[in-house]
């Protein structure tokens, strides 16, 4: 099976794992060696980017692309960011040619994906969505190269295992989309797998020594909820220790991960808002289009009172830097200063300070709302699903967990939770957890499904519970149309490597059908049992195709599907009765 053998690939012939962790805001890879991880799993290596011109050590970088004119790789990260600046500064004109793409992970969150799916830099120019992800896991695959060929260890690509993050509420066609643009970066499929980034948290903090306060909570038939807040996504799943071993905790979640758009990168959006409001989307849209070094400048001092903003200290007020000439093209536009107007609509909760717009606490407070709402409503609801109410402490990880606003508003929410706590170094448990993972994928020993899964038969026609509307015959013999054959249940809990297998029976009289390939579909609906593929909420999930056995089917041709869907892809085969034939594709779910 395709899991127990990436397992054992990566276990045995792997040298090296490396994680990369392509997130909303900030992208990283963190690495370590198979003797490392055997002696100490925590023995895990990030890089510093302190040399791209940060000021201070970061084992992170901005998920910031800048694509040359043609469409070509120019830069990524810290350097992205200021070589753009300095365009900026230098030659506008010749700036905005360039295409400066960020946030774009959060494009493939609940949309229709596509290979072909376009997606629009920062001054509104369109690119393809592929190019801009398969660009930046080529970036950081090709950086964590470098350090080997750079330190002549004789390391090649050959000798490393791959894990991509995903957030784990992405649909198929999302992951999908992920494997295929790393793919496309030089990782071949064999060398890779995909890690969901809250269980990759989980299990990080599961290893963490007992004197950072947080492996205690994982014993023996413990509950834990682990809420992943990273920038554009809010993951929330409860996970049951299964076992632990000297160096390695065993983990299976308890119920199906859930969550929204509910990250950081919101916050950043409902700020946008307020200026359009208040200054309008005529002046918002002139200042970004015209001064654009100035508005990012704005953007990124948010950022960082964003991450730092506490409601529990002395506090009154928050100073956000802001360029000078969206002063200037206010006034232009409205004939007043902008004094005057933030007068008369705030009454002096925002008004101008130097070089800064100064909101009072309460006006800031309100960019994190809807975050914050969507957040406890949603932590609230997983405590009334099935062995998910009272866990023995709630774990935020990810990047936005780091704001105290974020961390101080569910502490309040859940007084009956009195343990709420966090790695030292949150933002760093999804990347270091997924090098874990990618040593030990059964360290997860069992998933839910999130849906109810199955695949598309012609069976014979039963009259008891079926309708004849929806039959055909076959060389005389009724059969059931689109009839929906069940292979997993929604909540249901999927052990590692488990397997379930349908027999199928097809009949070919006409000899040219004989020679085409057959298309399996999965489909998949909210609704434990349903019938037909037609029934409400069911839907395609994607296609795999088998080839006839050497050539062409015979007249009966008899077989087996089996379907595996305990890991974090879905495995789908064809076994043929008679020619012992297997086929193990890649479900195509775009």
């Amino acid at each position: 099976m395709e899991a127990s053998r990436r397992t054992s690939e990566c276990r045995g012939s792997r040298l090296v794992v490396a994680a990369i962790d392509l997130g909303t805001t900030f992208s990283g890879y963190a690495f370590s060696f198979r003797s490392d991880f055997e002696s100490n799993p925590l023995k895990i290596s990030t890089n510093d980017w302190s040399a791209e011109g940060v000021h201070s050590s970061e084992m992170k970088a901005p998920s910031i692309l800048l694509l040359n004119p043609d469409q070509s790789f120019n830069c990524f990260g810290y350097r992205a960011q200021h070589t753009y600046s300095d365009l900026l500064d230098d030659d506008p004109d010749k700036a905005a040619k360039y295409y400066f793409v960020k946030n774009f992970k959060m494009q493939l969150h609940n949309r229709e994906i596509s290979l072909g799916m376009m997606i629009l830099d920062v001054t509104g120019k369109e690119l393809p969505a592929i190019k801009v992800f398969t660009e930046s896991i080529r970036f950081l695959k090709d950086h964590f190269l470098e350090m080997f060929t750079d330190k002549k260890l004789g390391f090649t690509i050959n000798d490393v295992f791959f894990v991509i993050t995903v957030p784990a509420i992405w649909s198929d066609a999302a992951k999908q989309f992920m494997r295929v643009a790393s793919e496309k970066a030089g990782i071949k499929s064999s060398q890779m797998m995909l890690a969901y980034e809250p269980e990759a948290a989980a299990l990080f903090c599961s290893l963490l020594p007992e004197d950072q306060g947080i492996a205690k909570y994982f014993q023996e038939r413990r509950r834990l909820m682990i809420v992943d807040l990273g920038g554009g996504t809010a993951d929330i799943t409860v996970v049951k220790v299964i076992k632990r071993e000297e160096k390695l905790t065993y983990i299976e979640h308890v119920y199906r991960v859930t969550g929204g758009a509910w990250g950081g990168n919101q916050v950043n959006k409902n700020f946008e808002k307020f200026l359009e409001s208040v200054f309008g989307n005529d002046v918002m849209d002139e200042f970004k289009r015209d001064y654009l070094s100035q508005y990012l400048e704005m953007m990124r001092d948010f950022e960082v009172q964003k991450k730092t903003l506490s409601t529990s200290g002395t506090k009154t007020g928050v100073g956000i830097r802001f360029g000078g000439d969206l002063r200037h093209i206010f006034k232009s536009k409205r004939g007043k200063d902008i004094k005057d107007e933030l007068q008369d609509k705030l009454k002096g909760m925002v008004r101008i300070t130097g070089d800064k717009l100064r909101f009072d606490l309460a006006i800031f407070k309100r960019f994190f709302q809807d975050c914050v709402k969507e957040i406890v409503n949603h932590i609230n609801e997983s405590f009334l699903k099935r062995g998910c109410a009272w866990p023995s402490a709630m774990i935020l990880v990810g990047g936005f967990s780091d704001a105290p606003v974020i961390r101080e508003a569910i502490v309040d929410a859940f007084p009956v939770i009195k343990d709420v706590v966090s790695p030292v170094a949150t933002s760093l448990a999804v990347l270091k957890g997924s090098v874990i993972f990618g040593h030990e994928p059964a360290i997860v020993t069992g998933r839910v499904c999130r849906e109810t899964l199955g695949l598309t038969l012609r069976r014979p026609y039963v009259p008891e519970g079926q309708t004849e509307k929806k039959t055909f015959k076959i060389d005389g013999q009724l059969r059931a149309d689109k009839s929906f054959q069940k292979m997993f249940s929604i909540n249901e809990i999927i052990k590692l490597g488990q397997t379930r297998t349908v027999a199928i029976q097809d009949i070919h009289t006409n000899k040219e059908l004989r020679k085409h390939p057959k298309i399996i579909e999965v489909y998949a609906s909210q609704d434990e049992d349903p019938e037909y593929i037609t029934d409400a909420g069911c839907s395609l999930r994607g296609k795999i195709t088998v080839n006839p056995p050497s050539g062409k089917w015979p007249e009966n041709a008899e077989g087996f599907i089996d379907m595996e869907t305990g890991g974090t892809e879905i495995i789908v085969r064809y076994r043929d009765k008679h020619s012992g034939q297997i086929t193990e594709e890649a479900i195509d779910f775009m």
